[in-house]
């Protein structure tokens, strides 16, 4: 049985491959991928530079985990802190002002993971969550929207979210995606296909079938949110789960969901694929990608879900993930997602969480891996520690597994 960390690690690494898979065809129609690449379209990723590039997706995705993680330290250390999407929301800011847009008021909030240029390079980011961002200070809420946007840039940057409410439970885990999907995007659609995803990948955390994650993600989201709109949404989300099992090519079925530049076909056309290919992460990211539509959104929604659900060794399996751009950085965000934090007001403190999560500067610079390894083996014990109510002898067992 899988464990968190392969989850997490499948999770953001099928993600970004997904990511970088659909990111140079995004304005491409399937008939100009075909005539470009060829009658199967896009068999693999493209490298550039001997690196396949990430977008704003994969960006703005581990963005989030970092704002979780200042969140969680936060309140760790200080025993107080503010909501988590008002932290991810400075992360954002953060990341527009370092590509050349000018942000209004205060951005001063860093990341550790800014020390990679590739993580602030301009990567065709939404238009709607850049003009969010320049121009508002504080995030828009689920109340108080500023617009009424449900394009997919809401969706495809909370993953992460569903990983790291595994420590807490499935309300949060839709309550603080949608929160943070609304910070920019105002219409229900988009933030509900947000709560969605988080659903679906803290059920699969729970290790729960896919089928099951799917089908329990939209009851529990259906309760969060007593609207209207959850379901229409829902039924969006079943015609997906109904046409993966139909006779149909997959040409016509995701024709048949739509483009994926609005968040609900987006989430519709990532379950599809991951549904028709659920035990081949390489054919479910090949089937996102080569649509006419937002092909590095779906391939990047699709490959946290699969990813998430196969685990980390079968997307290595099928893709070489030493070649991302930022592959360091994305395994130690997932392995920090899923472990609780080792610094405690009044107790013990980590000096290298603190880098990264007090005061936003990379730790690793001139530290071995063998380092690295090390912290995170203190830090997984002391998460069995706590999992184990101080229970040693249960806590020995579990490691000893």
């Amino acid at each position: 049985m899988l464990n968190l960390i392969d989850r997490s690690k499948g999770c953001l690494f099928g993600g970004a491959i997904g990511d970088a898979f659909g990111y140079p065809i995004e304005f491409m129609s399937l008939e100009e991928i075909r005539s470009a690449y060829g009658d199967d379209g896009l068999i693999e990723p493209i490298l550039c530079d001997g690196r396949y590039q990430i977008s704003d997706d994969t960006q703005m995705s581990l963005l989030t985990a970092d704002g979780l993680l200042l969140a969680l330290t936060r309140y760790c250390t200080r025993g107080i802190a503010g909501a988590p999407y008002s932290y991810v929301y400075m992360k954002y800011r953060r990341w527009a002002q370092l590509q050349g847009y000018s942000v209004e008021g205060d951005s001063s909030i860093g990341s550790w993971l800014f020390d990679d240029p590739a993580m602030f390079a301009v990567r065709a980011p939404g238009t709607t969550c850049m003009n969010m961002l320049c121009c508002n200070n504080e995030p828009s809420t689920m109340d108080e929207p500023r617009n009424e946007s449900k394009g997919c840039g809401g969706l495809m940057r909370v993953a992460p979210v569903g990983l790291f409410c595994n420590r807490y439970d499935g309300e949060r885990a839709i309550e603080w995606a949608a929160e943070i999907a609304a910070s920019t995007h105002g219409h229900p659609y988009g933030y509900m296909s947000a709560a969605i995803l988080s659903s679906i990948i803290y059920h699969i955390t729970l290790g729960e079938s896919l089928h099951d994650s799917i089908s329990n993600a939209e009851a529990d989201s259906r309760e969060y949110f007593h609207d209207p709109c959850i379901e229409g949404l829902c039924r969006t989300v079943d015609n997906a789960v109904e046409l993966s099992s139909s006779r149909y090519d997959d040409e016509y079925c995701l024709r048949s969901l739509g483009e994926g530049w609005v968040a609900e076909e987006t989430l519709a056309m990532a379950v599809f694929s991951c549904l028709r290919y659920c035990d081949d992460v390489n054919g479910c990211l090949r089937c996102a990608v080569n649509v006419t539509g937002d092909s590095d959104s779906i391939g990047s929604v699709a490959g946290n879900i699969i990813g998430a659900y196969l685990g980390i060794d079968k997307v290595t399996a099928a893709f070489d993930i030493s070649k991302l751009e930022c592959s360091d950085m994305i395994r130690i965000i997932a392995e920090d997602l899923v472990t609780e934090c080792p610094s405690i007001e009044y107790g013990p403190s980590d000096r290298i969480w603190n880098e990264k999560y007090i005061y936003c500067r990379n730790p690793y610079n001139g530290g071995s891996e063998r380092d690295r390894r090390f912290r995170l083996s203190i830090r997984m014990t002391t998460h069995l520690f706590f999992k184990c109510k101080y229970d040693v002898e249960n806590c020995e067992r579990l490691l000893s597994e």
